[in-house]
């Protein structure tokens, strides 16, 4: 056999085997093709009939999941894809559309949630954050700790460390996580989520006008309480309600004021705004301090619900209590007045003694868990014992959560209505 035709042999195979290749590969494109369109078709029958509420969505299918998204954006469909991730049963994921200034939200039905600005993209913050940025992070993390109820967000310690001053951009790193900042700090080992809503302006983020900020509080029935009330304010000493409000903040503390008509104005509404803003509970304690019993039922009313009625159109806040003057009260009363009346069950004396160090004597030797404490914050001495002679601190350190009345009402199981009387037996 010649060369030549050793060459010629080799030639056919070698055409015959791309041949054979050339066909398979083309078998195998078809096969392919088939199985995608039945697979498309299968998903399609399966979601036949299903329609966004958003004209403009995108879909993305599994042979289980169908998830829209909204096009022209980054995150669409890696958004879409990661909620059809293990779906094993039939489910469809839409999404609504939400403005925030200059942001587009894009919340799904399972609270999935992300956030993109006007071009689609992922906001971007400023490197520096406010103060303000700094006191809603503290806010956050003392109500992420104490909600996961470690032992530790409770403690005086943690408090110092945690005061907002101290909150520094060195001690935490974050995220953006749909629509919500996210700071991990690792000294606690805990992820901190604040919606944009609240620090958006804070993060550089034109985010709009939005409402008044309240810090948010947890208070937990596994652990004891008490209630600490101030009388006859707000006081006009503007340096001693703002030195009372900055010490109840520092400890992460809430406490209920009684406030009466005369104090009430331009000078003490920024204060009081403040103290809203801060945690802070309000009741009416009267426009001029009087012996409710001894007015008719519509004078009566009038004492107590014209204070409510000024709390709601000057700051919007929606008052739930009040207190009787001298806890003064009768069944007429309570037949005239719409809300209950808080008594208390521990009188310090302090509008007596005017003395810081007889205020604390009372406090230490006669607080006991679920107490309501009566002080008032008209008087600087007072103030002298919360701040200066450490009440607040005291009691933190003693184990006690400083809550609001109405949140003490529900640890002691009274139901806060008209006619109601908390304390002095209930």
């Amino acid at each position: 056999m010649t060369n030549r035709t050793v060459k010629v042999r080799k030639r056919r195979r070698v055409r015959t085997g791309v041949k054979i290749f050339a066909a398979s590969a083309v078998c195998l494109i078809l096969v392919a093709v088939v199985v995608i369109g039945i697979s498309f078709f299968y998903k399609s029958l399966i979601f036949m009939g299903e329609e966004s509420v958003n004209s403009d969505a995108e879909r993305y299918m599994t042979n289980t999941c169908l998830a829209y998204y909204p096009k022209d954006t980054r995150k669409g469909k890696e958004v879409a894809r990661s909620l059809c991730k293990d779906v094993k049963e039939k489910t469809v994921f839409d999404y609504k559309v939400e403005t925030l200034g200059e942001y587009t939200i894009y919340r799904y039905n399972d609270k999935t949630s992300f956030i993109t600005d006007k071009n689609g993209n992922d906001p971007k913050l400023q490197d520096n954050i406010s103060e303000r940025g700094q006191m809603i992070i503290s806010d956050y993390l003392r109500y992420t700790m104490k909600k996961s109820e470690l032992d530790y967000a409770y403690t005086v310690a943690f408090l110092e460390d945690t005061y907002y001053p101290k909150i520094t951009s060195d001690r935490y790193t974050y995220t953006l996580n749909g629509d919500a900042f996210v700071c991990h700090f690792d000294e606690y080992d805990v992820d901190v989520s604040i919606p944009i809503s609240v620090i958006g302006a804070e993060l550089g983020m034109d985010i709009g006008k939005t409402e008044e900020y309240v810090k948010p509080v947890y208070v937990s029935d596994k652990r004891p309480a008490v209630a600490l009330t101030f009388d006859d304010g707000p006081s006009l000493n503007e340096e001693c309600t703002t030195e009372l409000l900055a010490e109840l903040y520092k400890w992460d503390a809430q406490a209920t004021f009684f406030c009466v008509g005369a104090n009430l104005g331009p000078n003490t509404k920024i204060i009081l705004k403040d103290g809203i803003a801060k945690g802070m509970e309000y009741g009416s304690h009267t426009v001029t301090h009087p012996n409710l019993k001894t007015l008719s039922q519509e004078k009566a009313k009038s004492e107590v619900m014209d204070i409510v009625e000024w709390f709601k159109e000057e700051l919007n806040y929606d008052m739930q209590i009040y207190r009787p003057p001298g806890g003064s009260y009768n069944a007429a009363v309570d037949e005239a007045v719409p809300l209950p009346a808080i008594l208390w069950d521990i009188d310090t004396e302090d509008w007596k003694s005017r003395d810081p160090k007889a205020i604390m004597d009372v406090i230490k030797n006669e607080t006991f868990e679920n107490a309501v404490l009566l002080m008032h914050d008209i008087h600087p001495t007072t103030i002298d014992a919360c701040v200066d002679h450490h009440a607040i601190k005291y009691l933190i350190d003693a184990g006690y959560q400083l809550v609001s009345v109405t949140e003490l009402a529900k640890l002691r199981g009274v139901e806060l209505k008209q006619g109601t009387h908390m304390c002095w037996g209930d």
